[in-house]
């Protein structure tokens, strides 16, 4: 049994080509044509940003690889122009480990409130107008 894919598939080329058929020779087809070069330029432009957009994380991430493999070999002992950068990754380590810390106490510490299941916080008995008298209560859901 062909699946919904393929049953749209064949549709939509059948209709396809009896419009194509239906204006053959026509303006319509210049235009048709026109269009089916742009879509296809638009998708291929489209492709292309997509696989340099990888392109460049790739060597985003192969920068940092580099830059933390050359960090782990010579943390204890780095060049002199490198050092203020290793200083850096050390406070920022330090920061982080204080900031995790503190996430995870403050996570502790959270309680969430008690709902007092006797009081329904919409029930407006309670609650008056202007004038002194209470306003009329509407149920969702009941015809008035």
């Amino acid at each position: 049994m062909a699946d919904y894919k393929d049953i749209l598939s064949d549709l939509f080329g059948a209709v396809a080509d009896k419009v194509k058929e239906a204006t053959k020779g026509t303006e319509v087809e210049a235009l048709y044509e026109d269009g089916k070069e742009f879509a296809r330029g638009a998708g291929n432009l489209a492709k292309t940003k997509l696989a340099l957009s990888s392109d460049q994380d790739e060597l985003r991430r192969t920068y940092l690889e580099i830059g933390k493999l050359y960090y782990e070999e010579a943390r204890d002992n780095p060049d002199e122009y490198f050092a203020p950068l290793f200083n850096k990754i050390e406070e920022l380590n330090k920061s982080i480990a204080e900031k995790q810390a503190a996430v995870a106490e403050l996570k502790k510490s959270l309680v969430p409130p008690k709902i007092d299941e006797a009081v329904d916080p919409l029930e407006v008995s309670d609650v008056e107008d202007n004038d002194g008298e209470k306003p009329e209560v509407i149920e969702f859901g009941k015809k008035q």
